[in-house]
């Protein structure tokens, strides 16, 4: 049963200098996997789960910033309110979204010094953002539900627009890839949708390519550079593509890194978390 909790919530994994693996869901508690077990493991704070998108070991539990470091995870910052969103440009500057009670889409940027500053964003009170993502020391943007894509610099958050062959777009995943700022998506309506990879610039999202055709309640779920400097794209429902580094592309192919343990039904069931 906790094995199946952790795999249908889950938002990151993480593997220490000691091959300790941790798995971050939507709320805390975090889970440990040591000697083959998966155990809850607290870092202090209640609340919201949210994972740094990128190379950095960062999360946020509450309006707390954790960093994975070789002695465990170390808290590095606090907001000053509980986090909903995060992304972490190096390990000493932080962009959130906050959730103060009243304002889903209040962003700020800070750092370990604790100096918060608000990144004043007005949206349609049907919007709200739903992805912070960036260049790690460069630049940051935040993407809202209705696909509105903002630069987040030293001012007010400015609207980067569509490209004419983007217009219609529905974005799905957004990623630093080898020093662009790419995402996935499709353009248009089933069935009729296509499948696109595009570049955020500084003023301009453009198309970069054509992807591949998905299902109708598919999407593309994960962007990624690999140790090889090639770029996978994942769909939800499990659909590998590799570019290989002359621009080529093929299938590619899931592997199981972590069996699943067995699950033993018999015996009490867990107590009630509170």
């Amino acid at each position: 049963q906790r094995q199946m909790c952790i795999r249908d919530s889950v938002e990151g994994v993480f593997r220490n200098s000691s091959g300790v693996l941790f798995a971050v869901g939507s709320m805390a508690p975090l889970f440990r996997r040591a000697t083959n077990l998966w155990a809850a493991y607290s870092l202090g704070s209640r609340g919201q789960c949210s994972v740094s998108p990128g190379h950095l070991p960062i999360i946020s539990v509450g309006r707390h910033i954790y960093e994975l470091a070789n002695q465990g995870w170390q808290r590095i910052a606090s907001a000053r309110g509980k986090i909903t969103l995060l992304w972490a440009s190096t390990t000493k500057r932080f962009y959130v979204q906050l959730n103060n009670g009243q304002n889903n889409s209040q962003l700020a940027v800070g750092g370990r010094n604790g100096a918060w500053r608000s990144l004043p964003l007005t949206l349609a009170d049907d919007d709200q953002i739903r992805l912070l993502v960036g260049i790690p020391g460069k630049h940051a943007v935040a993407i809202s539900e209705k696909n509105l894509v903002y630069a987040l610099g030293p001012k007010k958050p400015r609207r980067i627009a569509l490209g004419p062959e983007l217009r219609g777009l529905t974005i799905h995943s957004a990623a630093a890839i080898g020093g662009r700022l790419l995402l996935a998506g499709q353009v248009g309506a089933a069935p009729t949708a296509r499948s696109v990879l595009a570049e955020i610039g500084p003023t301009q999202v453009t198309l970069a390519e054509e992807l591949w055709p998905l299902e109708a309640d598919d999407y593309f779920a994960v962007l990624l550079l690999d140790a090889s400097k090639r770029l996978l794209v994942a769909s939800h429902h499990g659909q590998l593509r590799v570019q290989e580094v002359d621009g080529s592309w093929r299938n590619g192919k899931l592997v199981i890194d972590v069996p699943p343990p067995p699950i033993d039904f018999s015996g009490r069931g867990p107590a009630r978390a509170r």
